[in-house]
């Protein structure tokens, strides 16, 4: 959606199709079609939420080991 290149990475858990929408369609669709951009955006905020998670994960972790260092 902006003029920047994705550099994006993924492994299907199961046979897919991946269907590429071009950025001037993703943008008229963002405003003709709500549901296309509540669909879009869910898509983003699911993938913050993971990252999130991993992040307090990773967080946590360090925090035990720096812990156990103490120890």
């Amino acid at each position: 959606m902006i003029d920047t290149p994705a550099i994006t990475y993924a492994k299907a858990k199961q046979k897919s199709k991946f269907i590429p929408v071009p950025k001037e369609l993703s943008n008229l669709w963002f405003v003709k079609y709500p549901s296309w951009r509540h669909y879009i955006i869910g898509l983003y905020q699911n993938r913050l939420d993971e990252l999130i998670r991993q992040n307090e994960r990773v967080v946590a972790q360090n925090e035990m080991i720096e812990i156990q260092k103490i120890r």
